[in-house]
């Protein structure tokens, strides 16, 4: 059921196939190019062409165990996808899908296309990687799986990156303890308001605007301020 400003729609479940779209739960949703796209457990991808209507893309994809976490697009339509074991897919524009060189085999959380055109991707101990098909830099690091081969506690929760998305020249991603701003390279806590602060959980970004929302409210940045649309006590 979706609910908006213009009434509400209710649609049949996407269809759930070995050939996909959904091969598993459903991990992440996004819109991309006026589409809606999401990503499941057991490498599924699937796109909304009209209501009711999902066709699968995960043709040509390796049908080895583990899911997408995560998925984004360039403007191009190259899509990337990250998850369990360091994995990470990319599908170019011809359908075609490549396994990547990723120089590390953490679990990936999230990936975003950003414009300016590199790939972001972020780990399960807060590690950020920035580059491009198999050539990637580490921006920032984390404290990742490798202290459990050691015997010792897993990362956080709060140490790993919910969403990352693009806004206004920038990648802003959400840790469960703050929200972070990375530009040139380098990431740093962004300067929000504290009512802002407190809505910046899940992040969605989209002609120009960025919304952030969480249990305790919602704000959205327009490109120039910030603007409160709800808390809660």
């Amino acid at each position: 059921m979706v609910v908006g400003r213009g009434g509400s729609i209710q649609e049949d479940r996407i269809p759930r196939d070995r050939a996909g779209p959904q091969r598993g739960g459903i991990r992440k949703v996004r819109t991309i190019g006026g589409h809606l796209y999401a990503c499941s457990g057991n490498r599924g991808l699937g796109r909304r062409e009209a209501e009711g209507v999902w066709v699968s893309l995960r043709e040509g994809i390796a049908p080895k165990s583990g899911g997408f976490d995560d998925f984004d697009a360039f403007e191009n339509g190259e899509i990337y996808t990250v998850g369990e074991g360091g994995l990470v897919h990319r599908r170019d524009r011809k359908g075609t899908w490549t396994k990547l060189n990723f120089p590390a085999d953490y679990c990936l959380t999230a990936v975003c296309c950003a414009g300016d055109g590199f790939a972001y991707i972020s780990t399960s101990g807060g590690s950020l990687f920035r580059g491009l098909e198999h050539r990637w830099h580490e921006i920032r690091r984390g404290s990742d799986w490798h202290s459990v081969r050691q015997g010792e506690m897993p990362p956080l929760p709060s140490e790993r990156f919910h969403d990352l998305v693009w806004h206004h020249g920038r990648v802003y991603g959400y840790t469960g303890a703050a929200l972070f701003e990375i530009a040139g390279g380098e990431v740093r806590p962004a300067e929000v308001p504290a009512d802002v602060a407190l809505c910046s959980e899940h992040l969605y970004a989209s002609a120009g605007h960025l919304l952030v929302a969480s249990q305790r409210g919602a704000a959205y940045h327009d490109g120039s301020a910030w603007r409160v649309l709800f808390l809660r006590d």
